[in-house]
């Protein structure tokens, strides 16, 4: 297999070249997109043997958009015990201390989750979150279920 390379560079009407740089994204106008870069933080839940138990990601999306990109609690037999609403809580505080002092408020919250996962729209649900939408053949396995949280509605942005 060939490794995929970016197109040929380019020369303008005007004969100058252009060309493409793949640069890692802290180095990309990191002045511009510094609270987006500040704005990607995970919260391990750690047992006292130093195990990751379970994790949410949660990354700024936008300027007010907040992305869970992952989130779950990782052994089933650890599950149904209070820790995903727990960390699901460190998450939000956590979300709100990087609002803290910024000239804009947090206002909506996403996730998306297999749409086969039950057990997870249940929570999501219990816990605030709406389906926005269904994505079809989002995953290669099912569709696609986005959840979002409205913060405008809750006086914890």
């Amino acid at each position: 297999m060939t490794k995929p390379r970016p197109p040929a560079d380019i020369t303008t009407a005007q004969g100058a070249r252009l060309r493409f740089e793949v640069v890692d994204v802290r180095h990309h106008r990191p002045d511009y997109y510094a609270d987006v870069l500040a704005g990607y933080k995970a919260i391990r839940l750690i047992d006292d043997r130093g195990r990751t138990r379970g994790e949410l990601v949660w990354r700024l999306a936008t300027g007010q958009t907040v992305e869970i990109t992952e989130f779950g609690i990782y052994d089933e037999a650890d599950r149904r015990q209070g820790w995903g609403t727990q960390l699901l809580e460190a998450g939000l505080a956590s979300m709100r201390e990087f609002f803290l002092g910024k000239p804009y408020k947090l206002r909506r919250i996403y996730i998306f989750c297999d749409s086969i996962n039950e057990q997870g729209r249940r929570f999501y649900e219990a816990h605030g979150f709406e389906l926005a939408a269904i994505l079809p053949r989002f995953y290669h396995y099912c569709d696609a279920a986005m959840y979002a949280r409205d913060m405008e509605r809750e006086d914890i942005a």
